[in-house]
């Protein structure tokens, strides 16, 4: 089972981090819906100053989970 609570904690710690213009990668040693794609949607709602943003290299890879720009590993 994953701990969502524990990635929320770090990924909203870690955005405190970030300087302005900044950038905040979030990434996960495994691929779960619960632990990558819904944590990000939680995180855009709580942080509404950041955005996700397309990397044009890994559009072939990107998440068809998603309306917002995550990439599976």
């Amino acid at each position: 089972m994953i701990n969502r609570g524990a990635q929320k904690r770090i990924i909203a710690n870690s955005a405190k981090l970030v300087s302005p213009q900044g950038y905040l990668a979030y990434m996960t040693c495994a691929y779960s819906i619960e632990e990558n794609e819904q944590v990000c949607k939680w995180f855009m709602k709580r942080f509404p100053q950041f955005e996700a943003v397309e990397v044009l290299h890994l559009h072939s890879y990107e998440s068809h989970l998603t309306d917002m720009h995550c990439y599976p590993g």
